[in-house]
């Protein structure tokens, strides 16, 4: 088996660079809506979405 040249690793590393700056993108936009929804979790907030009998927010099965 030949040994991969470097002009074969540069272009390697390129195309995977390539197919993970979207994901990366992605998640950095995920985190930022994140922040920006500011999610509170004191107890007083918890309360009050209960007694709104608003939705959970996520749906968790096991």
């Amino acid at each position: 088996m030949q040994a991969m040249n470097d002009a074969g690793q540069d272009r390697a590393s390129g195309c995977i660079e390539g197919k993970l700056d979207p994901i990366v993108a992605d998640q950095e936009k995920a985190d930022k809506t994140r922040s920006k929804e500011g999610t509170d979790w004191t107890i007083e907030s918890i309360d009050k979405r209960l007694d709104k009998g608003e939705e959970p927010v996520a749906e968790f099965s096991r």
